[in-house]
């Protein structure tokens, strides 16, 4: 009877004597193997098989010849090495850039409490939807990591391509912008340059270096700067722990927590990464995932530390009276230096995470060649004056964040057809939850625009009564 549409066990004596594999024909699903689809790899080979006693040695040893054949991969390939360790710190190093030092002015208005249950939110949200993430991208790579926009037009077709596409080029461009703002100023201190000079030369460099570097380098050299980077939060912690009073972080507003929201969101995004990290680690999801959590928990407690040192050390009246920074640059000596390299460090950490992204972005689009696309997209953000920092980040996590990592993830996973009815209602559910966070979002946004914009008329009405009168 033919069974070669079968997967079916193979049954061998095992007394007494050498007895040799024969593999039997099978047809199974992919990715999923029995010990008689396993089997199939060794077919037109001899395995001895000592006579042993008992079976669990009977299946060990059948374990052990397999996973020296390659039909099932060696359980040393899970465990933990330094591609992981690259992967966890490319999410951390891409996450921290230069609104990192900027984040106790996001938290002071409501005080340490509530902005930690806004930054808990945004890790948990986000750390979740990277899960989304890894499992659309392997269901979608065939040997090959593909970038957000093929997946994009696998599942939403064209047009859900465009709106990916265009979401996914708004996020990075504005992460750009708001870095270069804030490097222009570090690097300026650091090399004497004018500040316009040293963006331009600093992102030609790691345009260069992102471009022409495999993923495995320019992982390994972000993560020798994430080191630089939390070697430095050490000597500024340290020096900052003496001076702090801890009993400011006991003061909590409730009514401001959900304005610092849309800037808390975007410090906390790495997923443009995401298949950067797939390559990096063969596309295998529970190395991905496992990378994930690790650098991403390494990032919530690293913005937590400076958020409670940033407010324990600056005393808050209608707004903080002086930069955490400033008051840490006062001493002077080692702790100076170890501050401007912990902004230096935070900046270059994210310009590569982000540069990853868009080549991995630029290569799957049809837009432009690759080459072209990557170099206007890594580029043009160095000419953003020092003033689109705070705005770039604040639009960031109001609208592209929000649509794209909340919304649109989940959207592109339900077209999917591997999925159970379990599976289906977390997807809508976590699609709502997303929509109403967005929505929020903008109310906040909107209406915090527009008391911006009206304090301004009610100055400038103000300043020409009386030069007028």
């Amino acid at each position: 009877m033919a069974m070669a549409n079968l997967c079916m066990p193979v049954r061998q004596s095992f007394a007494g004597q050498v007895r040799s594999i024969q593999a039997t024909p099978y047809h199974h699903l992919p990715g999923r193997k029995c010990v008689g689809c396993a089997l199939h790899h060794l077919q037109g080979r001899q395995y001895p098989l000592l006579a042993v006693s008992s079976q669990r040695q009977r299946l060990r040893q059948l374990s052990n010849i397999l996973r020296d054949s390659g039909a099932v991969p060696s359980t040393q390939e899970s465990s933990w090495n330094s591609k992981d360790t690259a992967a966890a710190v490319l999410v951390t190093g891409t996450a921290i850039g230069g609104g990192f030092l900027a984040l106790p002015y996001t938290t002071a208005p409501s005080g340490f409490v509530p902005s930690f249950v806004v930054m808990l939110f945004s890790w948990a949200l986000l750390f979740v939807q990277a899960q989304v993430a890894t499992d659309l991208l392997v269901e979608e790579s065939k040997g090959e990591a593909v970038s957000f926009a093929v997946a994009a037009q696998r599942r939403l077709g064209s047009k859900g391509e465009i709106v990916i596409s265009v979401l996914f080029l708004l996020l990075m461009m504005t992460t750009l912008v708001s870095q270069y703002a804030e490097a222009g100023a570090l690097f300026s201190t650091l090399t004497g340059m004018p500040q316009n000079l040293a963006r331009l030369l600093l992102s030609l460099a790691l345009a260069i270096l992102t471009w022409k570097s495999p993923t495995t380098r320019t992982a390994a050299v972000n993560g020798l700067l994430t080191l630089g980077f939390v070697l430095a939060s050490f000597v500024v912690f340290g020096t900052g722990l003496p001076l702090a009073h801890w009993d400011r972080l006991l003061r909590s507003d409730w009514r401001n927590y959900a304005r610092s929201f849309p800037t808390i969101l975007q410090l906390f995004v790495y997923l443009e990464v995401t298949p950067s990290i797939g390559s990096l680690l063969q596309l295998q999801p529970s190395r991905m995932k496992r990378a994930i959590f690790v650098g991403s928990v390494l990032l919530l407690i690293l913005e937590t530390a400076w958020s409670a040192l940033g407010l324990a050390l600056v005393p808050f009246h209608g707004g903080l009276r002086e930069d955490p920074v400033t008051v840490l640059l006062r001493q002077g000596g080692p702790v100076a230096s170890a501050v401007l390299g912990l902004g230096c460090f935070a900046v270059v950490t994210t310009i590569l995470g982000t540069n990853l992204a868009l080549r991995s972005f630029c290569r799957g689009a049809k837009l432009l060649p690759p080459s072209w696309a990557y170099s206007l997209g890594v580029l043009l953000p160095a000419l953003a004056p020092k003033g689109a920092f705070f705005a770039a980040i604040d639009f960031a996590g109001a609208y592209p964040v929000t649509l794209l990592w909340g919304c649109a993830l989940p959207l592109m996973a339900l077209r999917g057809q591997n999925k159970t009815k379990r599976k289906t209602l977390l997807l809508l559910a976590l699609f709502l939850a997303s929509l109403v966070s967005w929505l929020c979002t903008c109310q906040r946004f909107y209406i915090y625009i527009s008391f911006q914009q009206c304090s301004s008329l009610q100055v400038s009405y103000s300043w020409m009564t009386k030069a007028y009168l």
